[in-house]
């Protein structure tokens, strides 16, 4: 028997129980091999990025980009999106987007102009600011 195959779950609400469920793909949540699985299988997604400097967590990664101008990195980042979209979709994974956002780090006093641009971000449970401050993770 593998240890991927011939798997299923049940869930239960208010005590109760649903009926079995097949689970065809993923690993079993907890389990010793889990995170080497998990490893093995995301391995060969920054091939598949055409630029930037990609840093992995257990539930996250993170795509560094950096350019010359906002426009260069721009389009570096869409690239870059496409690109992940595209590894998800041939790997059965779906991008999440509400929490895929993008965060322009700068000195004090420039200016960049964006679109939609964030003045913080939340990554591996740490507040990052777009002046590199600790005052949202303070607060």
């Amino acid at each position: 028997m593998s240890f991927l195959s011939n798997r299923s779950i049940r869930v239960n609400v208010n005590n109760v129980l649903s009926k079995k469920y097949s689970v065809d793909l993923g690993v079993a949540q907890g389990s010793i091999l889990a995170p080497l699985i998990f490893v093995l299988f995301i391995n060969d997604m920054s091939d598949h990025i055409p630029s930037g400097c990609m840093i992995n967590s257990a539930y996250d990664t993170c795509i560094a980009v950096a350019g010359d101008n906002v426009s260069a990195v721009e389009d570096s980042v869409s690239r870059i999106v496409e690109a992940m979209d595209g590894w998800c979709k041939k790997n059965r994974l779906i991008m999440n987007k509400d929490n895929t956002v993008r965060i322009h780090f700068h000195s004090a006093n420039g200016q960049i102009v964006t679109t939609n641009q964030m003045e913080y971000t939340k990554f591996l449970g740490i507040y990052i600011d777009t002046k590199l401050s600790w005052s949202k993770q303070i607060d």
